[in-house]
């Protein structure tokens, strides 16, 4: 071995290294970010069960269907245990929501027969407002009132600095309760 080429497969190994230490590091961000999206996605299908939930309950107990709107979270159980059908159905919906998911909230609202589920979360991560993502799909079309109503679902309890509802993440199911 001459002069000139001494320690140039040790300069090789180490230009190696370093492109592997890079690809792995690039690896470890991707299956980072796979990670958390992945417990996002579970409490977005978190929230469609729940609001699912609620909507079969008001089916279920069409008669009182009214009853249900405009709460928000639910109301608790009537503590003598005399509650109605639909004070234990929003007494468990409470429970479920707030327990289910991160410093969860839903809400109920209605107009001209539709009835809109909302159910909002707290994301680990600043993703934006979800229901400011909502009303602009929504923004030409006749549910575009009530999903403005679905805005006040837990509007403001989930803030980055001044940055209003950051963390909010939201799923809003809007039906027909016959």
């Amino acid at each position: 071995m001459n002069k000139k080429n001494k320690g140039f497969s040790l300069l090789e190994v180490m230009i190696t290294l370093v492109i592997i230490a890079v690809g792995m590091l690039g690896v470890a961000g991707m299956s980072l970010k796979a990670s958390f999206l992945n417990i996002e996605n579970a409490q977005k299908n978190e929230a469609l069960y729940l609001a699912n939930d609620i909507v079969n309950r008001m089916r279920a107990n069409s008669d009182n269907a009214s009853d249900y709107v405009g709460t928000t979270v639910g109301a608790n159980p009537d503590p003598d245990g005399n509650a109605s059908i639909v004070d234990d159905d929003l007494g468990s919906w409470k429970s479920e929501v707030e327990s289910r998911l991160v410093a969860g909230t839903g809400c109920i609202y209605e107009e001209d027969g539709k009835v809109l589920v909302a159910v909002a979360w707290q994301s680990d991560a600043p993703l934006g407002d979800a229901i400011s993502n909502i009303k602009k799909r929504y923004s030409a079309s006749s549910a575009k009132s009530m999903v403005g109503k679905a805005d006040a679902c837990g509007n403001g309890k989930y803030n980055n600095g001044n940055k209003i509802n950051q963390f909010r993440q939201a799923v809003v199911v809007n039906t027909y309760i016959g």
